[in-house]
């Protein structure tokens, strides 16, 4: 953990398998990105999905409890 401007950051050790590994590099070499980039967009899309789901299944339940 370091910080930077006033940001605090997390260091994290993630293990790939050599398959996905590969498709990572690729993919960050296609898109210009570096690999740190491609796993924050990632996990941004993953929570942003999640919000959702969990926003659903609220309205669900309300929409359930009116009735």
């Amino acid at each position: 953990m370091y910080t930077n401007e006033s940001k605090l950051y997390h260091e994290y050790l993630i293990r790939l398998d050599d398959e996905l590994s590969t498709k990572l590099i690729h993919f960050t070499k296609e898109n210009d990105m570096k690999i740190t980039g491609v796993v924050r967009r990632s996990l941004r899309q993953f929570f942003e999905n999640e919000l959702q789901k969990e926003i659903k299944r609220n309205y669900i339940t309300d929409e359930n409890r009116n009735k």
